[in-house]
């Protein structure tokens, strides 16, 4: 057993990086609670759907200007971690989103067959944001590089290209 945890934790002490990380830019850049958000998003970098958190970077007026979003995706043997920025421009309810990320990936969590990979994800389409709800909707499109390092390497020198769908449903707090 104590080897089934020495070998894990590498990959563990990578997803605490990047929550730590991410936890201390939302700090520094100061929270605008009126506009957080909670999305269920399906598609794009994630194993089939992942459960979000969104913090605008500096303040965001009418849902427009730089979000950070961090999530967590499970799906039987896969664990995702999104980490993501998205423009969001255009007045309500209609705003157009572009967005960059990286989407680290453990599948098979078996000690000796696990696997990790690393998704590059860009993106570009439509949100809607409700006038008189919370409620908010969104369509993307992601071009994406799907790298499947070795371990001990993190540049994976034959990246797959792939182009995925998303859909999202979010919830301002």
């Amino acid at each position: 057993m104590p080897g089934t945890l020495c070998s894990l934790l590498p990959r563990l002490l990578y997803f605490d990086s990047i929550r730590g990380i991410t936890s201390l830019l939302l700090i520094l850049i100061g929270p605008d609670l009126a506009a957080q958000a909670v999305w269920i998003e399906g598609g794009g970098g994630m194993p089939s759907y992942a459960l979000q958190y969104e913090q605008p970077l500096g303040r965001a007026i009418q849902g427009e200007g730089l979000h950070a979003r961090i999530g967590l995706g499970v799906e039987r043997a896969r664990i995702s971690a999104p980490l993501s920025i998205h423009w969001v421009t255009g007045g309500k309810p209609h705003h157009l989103v572009i967005m960059a990320g990286a989407t680290p990936q453990v599948r098979d969590l078996d000690i000796n067959d696990s696997d990790t990979f690393l998704f590059l994800v860009t993106g570009g389409g439509y949100r809607y944001e409700s006038r008189r709800s919370p409620l908010m909707l969104s369509a993307l499109v992601h071009p994406m590089l799907i790298m499947d390092p070795a371990p001990g390497n993190l540049i994976d020198r034959s990246p797959a290209f792939a182009v995925r769908l998303s859909a999202g449903f979010g919830l301002r707090l």
